[in-house]
């Protein structure tokens, strides 16, 4: 790699660090990346199965919401490290670092003419707002993403070679079966990645079609394969699709079209700085044809890669039950796909300002400066609060005073899954739904219940959004 691109690098590493060191130590996550670190905490403390995770005592005891595979490569990491709050950023973190780097294999496989370029795609899919969003929450599209992008890499892999490669198609048969049995359906996009291939470079010929083929039977395969050896494993993936099957049906979401304006969200600026390269290139090429479309194999790169996206975002169009962040898993492909459209036409542009060497230095020092406001940010910020501090403060200055672990919460508040999760992730402290034990948590406008009476605090100690109560004996 020559200077400038490593310049260019080092700026893509800058802007990662940007977007996740910040909050790498900020307690407060979006509600299901609380759910999940509880279900992989529990694992690592022996509560629960790998195939049956364990959430609460009173609320899904049995979990089979999804799959458990992230569950258990996440309890890992709270063996390792202990039950710390940062646990789930740092396992995310490390997903978002294997997600990059399948990117930057991904692309260097396909493009070996603008090898040095992968910092492009990895600049693209940093600056995809819901990305970096994802990441920071624990989400289970997470490790989808990570899987799918390695499993399209290896049938990459698969497709350079003369003849059939059972070898790379097995190896990307089991990433698409970690997104498989991380969120079941929905993750199967990859499936059909020979087949854009062969749309996408106008190849069906017999190596090709068998290809698809033969990844579509090994996947299957190993399905059955893990089924036949645990019938634990083929209980829980098949009533995780049952579940997944009937909330599509029944959720009932007011915008059935949020995924195609996320979509366009998200790769709204990545298109709009493309053709605005693509026109001022346009320009100062005057031999009629555009340096855009000089190379047709990125062409070619560029559609495949965003078939394989659109497969993975666009048919969530037809579930009832949309968000979001649904789309992440298929979201590196078109800033893959983009990337490859661009190639060219940014290439003409860094090989111009390369040759100045106070833009190079500029570059340097810009990235300079952002790791380290990033690093400084990330210390400033460790023990504070991203999200929910009220909250997360009430429950452990609470949690100092209950000596049991019977502790019931309002009907009014039964539909608060944030305070169910941060005191399952805090305290390890389950909520029922009933009146009927030691300790009861209400409102703090609520009026206090029968037969209870609130919990004197010390001096200085406010609880800010509930009041604790005790059952008077």
């Amino acid at each position: 790699m020559n200077n400038s691109n490593r310049n260019y690098l080092f700026f893509a590493i800058a802007v990662f660090s940007f977007f996740f060191l910040p909050s790498l130590g900020q307690e407060g996550m979006f509600l299901d990346g609380t759910l999940y670190g509880c279900l992989a905490r529990n694992m690592a403390i022996g509560q629960g199965s790998f195939w049956m995770p364990y959430y609460t005592e009173a609320i899904l005891k049995s979990f089979n919401g999804h799959s458990p595979l992230m569950f258990g490569i996440e309890s890992i990491f709270f063996q390792l490290f202990g039950n710390a709050f940062w646990i789930e950023r740092l396992f995310s973190l490390v997903l978002m670092i294997f997600l990059l780097v399948g990117v930057r294999l991904t692309w260097q496989n396909a493009l070996p003419n603008f090898k040095e370029k992968y910092w492009i795609p990895i600049l693209f899919v940093l600056l995809m707002p819901v990305i970096s969003w994802s990441f920071k929450n624990n989400m289970i599209e997470n490790m989808v993403a990570v899987g799918a992008i390695f499993s399209v890499f290896f049938i990459q892999k698969a497709l350079n070679q003369p003849k059939i490669s059972f070898r790379y198609l097995f190896i990307a048969a089991l990433f698409l079966l970690s997104a498989f049995l991380s969120k079941g359906l929905i993750t199967l996009f990859p499936l059909a990645t020979v087949a854009f291939y062969a749309v996408s470079h106008r190849d069906f010929s017999k190596r090709i079609i068998y290809s698809q083929f033969t990844f579509a039977g090994i996947f299957i395969g190993l399905i059955f394969l893990l089924f036949l050896i645990s019938p634990a494993a083929q209980e829980n993936v098949l009533g995780s699709v049952s579940a997944h099957l009937q909330v599509s049906q029944s959720s009932n979401t007011s915008n059935n079209w949020l995924i195609l304006e996320r979509l366009i969200l998200e790769i709204l600026p990545l298109v709009g700085l493309t053709l605005l390269a693509f026109g001022i290139g346009y320009q100062q090429n005057k031999k009629g044809k555009s340096i855009l479309l000089k190379t047709a194999d990125n062409q070619k790169k560029a559609w495949f890669w965003s078939l394989v996206g659109l497969s993975g975002s666009l048919p969530i169009l037809m579930s009832s039950k949309q968000s979001g962040y649904y789309i992440v898993p298929a979201l590196p492909f078109l800033a893959l796909g983009i990337a490859a459209f661009g190639v060219p036409i940014f290439s003409f542009f860094i090989k111009k300002i390369n040759t100045k060497r106070a833009v190079q230095n500029g570059i340097k020092i810009v990235s300079i400066l952002i790791f380290s406001l990033s690093i400084f940010l990330m210390f400033k910020n460790w023990n504070t609060y991203n999200r929910d501090q009220a909250m997360i403060e009430d429950i452990k200055l609470m949690s100092q005073y209950i000596d049991s672990k019977e502790v019931s919460i309002i009907n009014e508040n039964r539909s608060n899954w944030q305070l169910i999760a941060y005191f399952q992730r805090y305290e390890y402290v389950s909520l029922f739904s009933k009146e009927e034990k030691t300790w009861l948590v209400l409102n703090k406008n609520t009026p206090v219940i029968d037969g209870y009476e609130v919990v004197k605090l010390k001096a200085g100690e406010v609880l800010e959004l509930f009041k604790l109560c005790r059952k008077v004996d």
